[in-house]
């Protein structure tokens, strides 16, 4: 009884926190770093394929010709093998612990925490929330979860969570993310011969960073928060019942629709999971896939300032 009521006190703070914070919150907070760091940007940046000569090369490659068209993806096809088979091999084996084995209970907790802190922040915000109370949501889903862990006797090494041995988890996390986007591409390519010629678009809008300090919290904060969600809570959940394959595809798309991203960038988050799954399967510890996570992220936000 004692265990409910402070998850009951816990959930009114967290919500009355997200409550109360609102756009005066947002721009203290802006205050107490430096300017240059909160220096506000476009939020997207569109980039012109034809300056680049990127639409024209993959018409011509994909479409002008079909030996040409088999060849490309034939050699896509075999780096993105062979990376898979390297992943496959540095990531083979499991050693997840065999718990917390959370019971059914506590997803409905985490989907009534999840509701009310939506309700919350939804009230302050008319259009997109800004990334700090987007952290800020994460922030407390994550505190959510963990007061539910502490309550069953979970601790930071059954979460996965231990520094032991993480000086290799990182570079294995990132290596493995580096390695799958060569897949990433193929299907990609693949997508665009079966769409037709009109589907090579001549410009392309991207999502970047509004300001430094969202493209550090995108990279650093935001896949924590997340990891401990899908990963440190959602996948264990599913994985004490079922077999691995059915929980990772079941984690994954969940965490592809959480994202509400269209067409490849979604597809790149799915596939993106399935990885960040099995490095949590491997290795027992959420820093490969923190690190991992946290690699797709740079990628896909800070890659399109250096075009």
């Amino acid at each position: 009884m004692k265990k409910i009521l402070g998850m009951g006190v816990l959930l009114v703070i967290l919500a009355a926190t997200l409550k109360g914070c609102g756009p005066e919150i947002v721009q203290a907070g802006r205050l107490a770093v430096p300017a240059a760091w909160t220096e506000q940007g476009p939020g997207q940046k569109t980039i012109s394929l034809r300056a680049y000569g990127g639409d024209q090369l993959l018409r011509k490659g994909l479409f002008e010709s079909a030996s040409r068209r088999r060849w490309i993806l034939i050699l896509v096809g075999f780096y993105a093998l062979a990376g898979l088979l390297l992943i496959r091999a540095a990531t083979s084996g499991s050693n997840l612990l065999p718990v917390p084995k959370w019971p059914w209970v506590d997803l409905a907790w985490v989907i009534v925490g999840v509701v009310v802190f939506q309700e919350a922040l939804s009230g302050n915000t008319s259009g997109p929330a800004p990334m700090g109370l987007l952290c800020l949501f994460d922030v407390s889903v994550c505190l959510w979860i963990w007061a539910l862990a502490r309550a069953r006797g979970v601790d930071a090494k059954s979460f996965g969570l231990s520094p032991r041995r993480i000086w290799w988890q990182i570079p294995l996390g990132v290596g493995t993310a580096l390695l799958m986007f060569p897949a990433v591409d193929w299907v990609m390519l693949t997508a665009l011969v079966s769409a037709g010629p009109s589907s090579i678009p001549g410009e392309l809008t991207v999502p970047v960073p509004v300001s430094c300090a969202a493209g550090v919290l995108a990279v650093a904060l935001l896949p924590f928060a997340e990891e401990i969600v899908f990963r440190g809570f959602l996948y264990r959940l599913l994985r004490a019942r079922w077999p691995e394959w059915i929980s990772n595809l079941a984690v994954s798309a969940l965490f592809a629709a959480a994202h509400d991203m269209p067409g490849s960038v979604g597809l790149a988050r799915f596939l993106g999971s399935l990885l960040m799954c099995r490095l949590y399967e491997r290795t027992g510890s959420l820093w490969s896939g923190l690190a991992a996570h946290a690699t797709f992220n740079a990628i896909l936000l800070l890659g399109p300032h250096l075009l």
